[in-house]
């Protein structure tokens, strides 16, 4: 089984690279993927990827042996798929963390109560909760060196912040 990831889209330069559109939700996966599928002729037909450079908006993708402008936009515009157990390898390799945790209280040792985390994201470095304190939205990362303590019964996580940080 293989899931919709994105698209190629134009040629770019001279070697065959392609500007690289991908599903918002499965752009970080590009990074782990060897291989992607493009569909063509009612098939999906593998492109194995030599490169992506993600310095620039869109992203550019080299395949192996599209070495053209020409080779490359017989590719041009078409959706790509990768496997469902590379993209699950990928999860189970890097999971959400601490999304569990989302509605839980953030208490601090020094300042105390900090508010109820209404969200956590995924960042490539670290796991973000976004709660509100003092009428501002305010952003912390989750890690094992800031959490103090979870009391899974009060739904209440224990922190100890660099000083500073709800200042920013």
């Amino acid at each position: 089984m293989h899931t919709h990831i994105g698209f190629v889209g134009k040629a770019h330069g001279l070697e065959g690279r392609l500007k690289l559109i991908s599903k918002e939700t499965h752009l970080e996966d590009f990074a782990y993927l060897e291989v992607i599928f493009a569909e063509e002729k009612g098939g999906l037909v593998p492109y194995f990827i030599e490169d992506i450079n993600f310095k620039g908006v869109p992203p550019l993708i080299k395949f192996e042996d599209i070495d053209s402008r020409e080779q490359a936009n017989k590719l041009a515009n078409k959706k790509i798929y990768a496997r469902n157990s590379d993209l699950q390898e990928r999860e189970k390799e890097n999971p959400l963390q601490y999304g569990a945790y989302i509605g839980y209280i953030l208490h601090d040792e020094q300042l105390g109560e900090l508010g109820k985390i209404e969200d956590i994201q995924e960042f490539p470095q670290q796991e973000i909760a976004f709660f509100q304190y003092n009428n501002e939205e305010k952003l912390v990362p989750l890690n094992d060196s800031l959490i103090i303590n979870v009391d899974e019964e009060k739904q209440l996580i224990i922190v100890n912040l660099p000083e500073g940080l709800l200042e920013i």
